[in-house]
């Protein structure tokens, strides 16, 4: 009854009115009826959520507490769901003490790795002059010597000569292979015998000749090379059957070469043949064609022997042309003709 008379007395102005968008939420009280504000745009605290001050955690209480959430307990920050423990003093000293003494040797096992680490960047190759390394030698110089004073003892001191860590090393330090603990192998071998002449010849490697440099180093031409090598004076030999096969290539080169004439020649006469006979063919027909368009009952006997006449004076016109034509092919290759040949 108390909380309902309270929500009665805290007013919150209603939506799409004026005073709606003046409102601002500044109270732990406006948020108790699950109010949000999403239109009014500034900074505000709902349930004091996000403030400083912890000065309302009991209305905060109250709030939540209302209605279903009334036997549930609130709380306002995280530390507050963490169960509290009582502490004795005793305890954390001797639990301070014992991390004390766990730390020290593991600081210190630590501080090894580390100094080791650090002293493998280091050069270890710097070598640093000492008092100990250092002579002192007790000489007479020479009377003779210019630069002597009158002196008569000299004192100098050695020292080693400092080494520069950059350079590289002078010597090189070849890596031996650990020895088995086996013993040696023992190596077989024949009795010394005294080395005749004939082995020393067989031993004897002669020395190696430059072609390309004399005995004083200067390099030979290249012309005088090959004339003292001898290459000048060899003499090139043909074999005979090499005169035979160039022989029989030309003959046959010649026979195919008849051959393929005689074939076009043979080639061009059949084509002459065909359209000289295809010619008479169409002749004969145009001729018969106009003696019938002519006299009506067709060709007389006159006219029949003119027409074969006709045709034997020009079967003997183109045999004669034939002839003339084969005649300047057969002058041109060089060979004679039937008629000079029959003469001859």
């Amino acid at each position: 009854m108390s909380a309902a008379i309270k929500r009665a007395e805290y007013h919150v102005p209603l939506y799409n009115t004026p005073k709606r968008f003046i409102y601002r939420p500044s109270k732990a009280q406006d948020s108790c009826d699950g109010g949000s504000f999403p239109e009014l745009h500034h900074a505000r605290y709902s349930v004091d959520i996000g403030r400083k001050k912890d000065s309302s955690s009991g209305i905060r209480k109250l709030c939540v507490k209302q209605n279903e959430k009334a036997k549930k307990i609130a709380y306002s920050q995280q530390k507050n769901l963490v169960r509290m423990i009582l502490k004795d003093d005793k305890e954390d000293d001797d639990k301070h003490m014992d991390i004390e003494e766990t730390t020290q040797p593991t600081k210190s096992v630590v501080k090894k790795i580390v100094n080791v680490r650090l002293s493998a960047e280091h050069p270890k190759s710097i070598q640093t002059q000492s008092q100990e390394d250092s002579k002192f030698i007790k000489y007479t110089p020479s009377k003779v010597a210019a630069f002597n004073l009158g002196t008569k003892e000299r004192i100098a001191r050695t020292v080693e000569v400092q080494v520069e860590p950059s350079y590289p090393p002078m010597f090189k330090h070849k890596r031996i292979l650990k020895a088995n603990g086996l013993p040696l192998v023992t190596v077989m071998q024949s009795p010394p015998r005294p080395v005749t002449v004939e082995d020393q010849q067989d031993w004897t490697i002669p020395p190696c000749i430059s072609n390309s440099k004399n005995s004083k180093g200067y390099n030979v031409p290249l012309d005088k090379h090959l004339a003292a090598d001898g290459r000048c004076l060899e003499e090139d030999q043909i074999h005979n059957n090499i005169e035979e096969l160039s022989g029989s290539l030309y003959i046959q080169e010649q026979k195919s070469r008849e051959a393929d004439y005689m074939r076009s020649k043979v080639q061009k006469e059949l084509m002459l043949k065909y359209k000289e006979r295809k010619e008479e063919k169409l002749r004969a027909l145009a001729e018969n064609a106009g003696f019938e368009g002519i006299l009506g009952s067709g060709p007389t006997k006159a006219m029949m022997e003119r027409f074969k006449r006709g045709k034997i004076r020009e079967k003997r016109r183109k045999e004669r042309e034939l002839e003339r034509k084969l005649k300047a092919e057969d002058a041109a290759l060089g060979k004679n003709s039937k008629i000079t040949r029959d003469r001859s």
